[in-house]
């Protein structure tokens, strides 16, 4: 399979948000804001 490198310059496959999107998972995308939010010191919401 081809790789997929997005504008932000992560590799798609290997995404935790795009995982979490491409499986509609809530608890993913949850997750995901929480890790992102305490690593840039910030809120970001999952849009749940």
């Amino acid at each position: 399979m081809n790789q997929i490198t997005a504008m932000c310059g992560l590799i798609c496959s290997q995404c935790h948000a795009f995982i979490a999107t491409r499986n509609d998972s809530d608890e993913k995308r949850a997750e995901v804001a929480r890790l992102r939010s305490k690593q840039y010191n910030t809120e970001i919401r999952a849009g749940l």
